[in-house]
């Protein structure tokens, strides 16, 4: 599948060392980490859906106040390896509370029982999926009653998303000229950005990727009993000290809290 091709062959971030990834996620994500830290922090078990290279999961079990279990997936083996590569270095930069146990999972086809985890985290991950409506279905029946979901989805509108879309479009057009198949991802492949990782490489290669306005995902998420919906992130990439705090209304993302 075009899928798991895809981000097999690109890890999302950048390649390097985790001393590499981890600088480099939080370059182009400054707003991200205070973000992390709004996380719900005393629960037991939490759930990474789409952790590629477990950036994210390190950061998050290195402040979790008392947890028994941080189960991270992907649908990348490639990512999964690398995750499990990046255990020692990271326990050497975080004091983590507890070690991820990180497996191959698909984000439509959770392979846990219902009502296994207090806190479900998701970032930029069901929008690139065939059927994001049953990616949060899957969510909410993992859930335990009360438990709470973090998702994070593209914003429409958005600049940022607006020129990925664009961008596609033209690709799809050449395609269509040429007989060929995401003719300038193939163009791009081998070729990850120092910068920006795997952006454009994502721009063109990925099969799917979806942008919701707020009235969708208010209709996505309605099986909850509460959802926040907020925009955040930064439409053009800042790379600066310091991290970004609060919404921002011209943000690309959507940061979805929900409670079962």
């Amino acid at each position: 599948m075009q899928q798991i091709d895809f981000w097999s062959a690109n890890p999302c971030g950048a390649e390097g060392t985790f001393q590499d990834v981890y600088q480099h996620r939080y370059q182009v994500e400054p707003w991200l980490p205070a973000d992390l830290h709004t996380l719900p922090l005393k629960e037991k078990n939490y759930l990474e859906v789409g952790c590629g290279q477990a950036v994210d999961a390190f950061y998050i079990c290195s402040y979790l106040a008392n947890p028994e279990k941080y189960v991270a997936i992907d649908y990348s083996e490639e990512s999964i390896n690398r995750a499990k590569s990046f255990t020692n270095d990271a326990q050497s930069i975080f004091d983590l509370k507890i070690i991820p146990t990180f497996c191959h999972g698909d984000a439509l086809n959770l392979d846990y029982e219902d009502e296994t985890f207090d806190v479900v985290y998701s970032n930029g991950v069901i929008h690139h999926t065939p059927d994001p409506q049953r990616g949060i279905n899957e969510v909410y029946r993992v859930l335990r009653k009360d438990g709470c979901a973090r998702i994070y989805l593209y914003r429409k509108p958005s600049l940022k998303v607006a020129i990925a879309k664009a961008l596609r479009a033209f690709q799809y057009g050449l395609d269509r000229i040429t007989g060929q198949e995401r003719c300038i991802y193939k163009w791009l492949q081998g070729k990850k950005s120092r910068v920006f990782g795997t952006m454009f490489l994502e721009c063109f290669g990925v099969p799917w990727m979806a942008w919701y306005t707020k009235s969708e995902l208010q209709h996505m998420f309605r099986q909850f009993s509460e959802v926040e919906i907020t925009p955040c992130a930064y439409n053009i990439t800042r790379r600066r000290k310091g991290d970004a705090r609060g919404p921002t209304p011209l943000g690309y993302m959507f940061r979805i809290h929900a409670r079962k």
